[in-house]
């Protein structure tokens, strides 16, 4: 988050009116925060065009909230525990965000989390923020962080989990679902370097 600071990636980005977006969440509850990044993709470049964030288990807030936004959704990433199960009922987290009128829903499997944090590294470079629309998120993303273990002297093999880990976790998703469940040719390309240096 530094570099991009540095590179002015992050600044009065605006969105794309012909573009789609896609979103990627991490599922909070009653106490724990649900966070929502929005994105939008022009080749390799990834705009992080908005972002919310608020406490609260019912999914119609959220559902209403994306949908009095502007844009034209292309896919919504939800995690693995928005599946099946999740509500300890017959229904589930992604059939009541049906209901509120939400479509194109993918729940992502569960997957390793060093493996997903990794890919988020890997796509930061890529990324640019709106300093306004996003300020929160990119706050927690500034702000994640490994915890100190005094007992051993070393850092958890977990991320810590405090108010930056919902947003950070949400950011995680979205790097996974680009690299595995978007088709764009041009985003997923291998990059091709001339030879010779």
């Amino acid at each position: 988050m530094a570099d991009a600071q540095k590179q002015g990636r992050i600044g009065p980005f605006p969105w794309f009116s012909d573009r789609q977006v896609y979103t990627a969440w991490d599922i909070g509850g009653d106490r724990d925060a649900t966070a929502i990044w929005f994105c939008q993709l022009q080749g390799k470049a990834v705009y992080l065009v908005d972002y919310i964030e608020a406490t609260g288990s019912d999914s119609a807030p959220y559902a209403k909230a994306l949908l009095d936004k502007p844009y034209s959704y292309a896919q919504h990433f939800l995690p693995h525990d928005a599946g099946p199960n999740r509500l300890g009922i017959d229904r589930n987290y992604t059939d009541f965000l049906r209901d509120h009128g939400l479509h194109n829903i993918t729940v992502l499997p569960a997957g390793i989390r060093e493996h997903g944090i990794n890919t988020a590294r890997l796509l930061l470079p890529r990324c640019s923020f709106d300093s306004f629309k996003c300020e929160f998120g990119i706050e927690a993303l500034r702000m994640y962080q490994t915890e100190w273990d005094e007992k051993n002297k070393t850092f958890k093999a977990t991320p810590k989990h405090d108010w930056a880990s919902h947003g950070a976790d949400a950011f995680r998703y979205l790097a996974v679902a680009l690299d595995k469940h978007v088709s764009s040719p041009s985003f997923n390309r291998k990059l091709v370097y001339p030879k010779g240096f």
